[in-house]
C-alpha cells in the first residue's frame, strides 16, 4: 500500500508541474509568453495581442511580424518616458518632399473607398513634404481586406527603408456598419502608423478606451518626443488608439504641429 501511495503522489505532482508549465508557457489568444515578453521589450503595450498570418497586432491596429520581434534594433520604440504626448517611432518616411501612391483593392467596398479618399485630402490639405496619390495598380500603401475576427478596425505598420508601411488591411464587416466620418478618421490614423506616428496615449490608452491604464513595464530610457506637444493627453488626437462609431477625429491644431514638424 505505501509503494501504491508513494505512486500516487507522484502522479499528482507530475499533473501539477505540467499544469504550472503550461500556464507560463501560454498566454492570451495564444500568444506565448515569450512573445509576449518580446513585444513588452519592443515598447508596445502587450495587453489586447492578437496572433494573426505573419505576426501580431498590438494596440488594437499595429502588426508586428516575427521578424520584427527577431530583430528589436530595427523597431525599438524607447517608449518607457513616453507619455500621452505626440511622438513617432525611429523610422519615418524619408527622401521628401516625395509622393506616395496608394492603391485600392478594388474589393474594398466604395463607401469605404470614398473614406479613403476622404482621408488622403485630410493630409493633402495640410502641405506637408508628403502628398498622397491614388493608383490604379500597386504602389507604395496598398489598402487591403483584412481577415479576422478579432474586434479591431484595421491594421497597419510603420515605415522601413524610409517607405512607409506598405500594406494597409480593413476589417470591412466592422468599417461597413460605421458612418463616413468615423471611417475616414480610422484609415488616416491607419496612414498615421504607415508613415510612422504612434498612439497618442500609448502609456495610457484608458484615455481613450475602456477600463484602466496598461502600464508598459519597460525600464528608464530616452523618448521620441516630438516638440511643441504636450506631455499630457492630447484631447481630439487622430492617433488615440481607441475609436467607435460616430466619432470623428480631424486633424487637432496639435496633430498639424506634430505633422509639420516631421513632415
Amino acid at each position: 500500500m505505501r509503494n501504491v501511495y508513494l505512486f500516487l503522489c507522484f502522479l499528482m505532482l507530475l499533473f501539477t508541474a505540467c499544469q504550472k508549465n503550461e500556464t507560463v508557457s501560454l498566454s492570451q489568444n495564444g500568444v506565448s509568453a515569450a512573445d509576449l515578453a518580446k513585444i513588452d521589450a519592443l515598447g508596445f503595450n502587450s495587453d489586447r495581442v492578437h496572433k494573426i498570418e505573419g505576426g501580431f497586432v498590438v494596440e488594437g491596429d499595429i502588426f508586428l511580424s516575427h521578424e520584427d520581434l527577431q530583430q528589436p534594433e530595427m523597431l525599438l520604440l524607447n517608449a518607457a518616458t513616453f507619455r500621452e504626448e505626440h511622438y513617432r517611432t525611429p523610422n519615418i518616411v524619408t527622401g521628401t518632399p516625395r509622393p506616395i501612391r496608394v492603391f485600392v483593392n478594388p474589393a474594398i467596398p466604395l463607401p469605404v473607398q470614398v473614406s479613403v479618399d476622404s482621408a488622403l485630402i485630410r493630409y493633402n490639405s495640410l502641405g506637408l513634404t508628403i502628398s498622397f496619390i491614388r493608383v490604379t495598380s500597386p504602389a507604395d500603401i496598398n489598402i487591403q481586406p483584412l481577415s479576422t475576427t478579432a474586434a479591431i478596425f484595421g491594421v497597419s505598420g510603420f515605415p522601413t527603408g524610409g517607405n512607409p508601411f506598405p500594406t494597409i488591411q480593413l476589417n470591412l464587416p466592422v468599417l461597413t456598419t460605421w458612418v463616413q466620418p468615423t471611417v475616414t478618421t480610422s484609415i488616416a490614423h491607419l496612414i498615421g502608423h504607415a508613415i510612422g506616428f504612434l498612439h497618442t496615449d500609448q502609456m495610457s490608452p484608458s484615455f481613450s478606451c475602456s477600463g484602466a491604464a496598461i502600464p508598459d513595464n519597460i525600464p528608464a530610457s530616452p523618448s521620441i518626443l516630438i516638440p511643441g506637444t504636450p506631455s499630457g493627453p492630447s484631447a481630439g488626437s487622430w492617433m488615440l488608439t481607441c475609436i467607435s462609431n460616430g466619432i470623428n477625429r480631424p486633424f487637432t491644431p496639435l496633430d498639424i504641429t506634430a505633422l509639420n514638424f516631421v513632415y
